[in-house]
């Protein structure tokens, strides 16, 4: 749990001048040195911040300032994300806690995630999709982080690993063979065709029940840890199998 003390030291460095009153646990993903812990912070002035920290190696200051700027872009043009706090000039800032260094990021608490789907979700959702593909073709901004393309530029698309991760009943698994053949050979053409698709940024991990809030004037968007610069396509792909998932 993150201690009252740095908390109060990380909302003095994002200019917010409030006791720290509560400490609820949103996220903490621990693989030894690699860390991802998310906190929802009360303020005595009855206000609610969610502080990310991160030192995972994939996700150096360079890549979380981009991706922050991202979504602040959005934020300016309309779309409802949470307001991102800054330091000076900087989203991000490296604090010690426990003797190990961690990028910390401070927003706006946003809103309680959606539980009800009806087809008008879907409608936002795709309008959503469709607000940000234009804003990043209008206002390009380059994220040097990239989930679904290299998936499938490495070879870690192919059906093998999803068969591998199943147990399957020897009366399908033929069919299931067949299955694979066409995920491949589809895959296949998409890697020689990928790189002349339309690019920009995307936030890249949107589905119907996932990241997705209610803020006060209708759904927004939260958690741009996998925004990156991807195909537009690639990002349509990753909400339409977040979705049925």
């Amino acid at each position: 749990m993150l201690p009252i003390n740095i908390a109060n030291d990380i909302l003095f460095h994002f200019q917010v001048d409030n006791a720290v009153t509560s400490i609820t646990i949103l996220q903490e993903m621990v693989k030894g040195e690699q860390k991802r812990l998310i906190y929802q912070i009360g303020t005595a002035c009855g206000r609610y911040w969610v502080c990310r920290l991160t030192s995972e190696e994939n996700y150096p200051p360079n890549i979380i300032e981009q991706q922050s700027q991202f979504a602040m872009l959005l934020w300016h043009h309309g779309i409802l994300t949470p307001k991102k706090m800054k330091n000076g000039k900087n989203y991000c800032i490296e604090i010690e806690w426990d003797n190990q260094s961690y990028y910390a990021t401070l927003e706006e608490y946003a809103g309680a995630d959606i539980e009800e789907v009806n087809l008008d979700t879907f409608g936002i959702l795709g309008k959503l999709i469709g607000q940000m593909h234009a804003i990043s073709e209008k206002y390009p901004i380059k994220i040097d982080f990239s989930s679904v393309r290299d998936v499938i530029h490495n070879g870690r698309a192919k059906f093998d690993r999803i068969v591998k991760q199943a147990d399957l009943p020897q009366t399908c698994y033929d069919a299931i063979r067949r299955c694979a053949v066409i995920h491949d050979e589809l895959i296949n053409e998409l890697r020689m065709l990928w790189n002349e698709l339309p690019y920009g940024a995307v936030h890249g991990d949107i589905g119907i029940c996932n990241n997705l809030v209610h803020m006060g004037s209708g759904i927004g968007i939260i958690d741009f840890n996998l925004a990156g610069t991807e195909a537009f396509l690639g990002d349509m792909l990753v909400t339409f199998y977040a979705s049925i998932y």
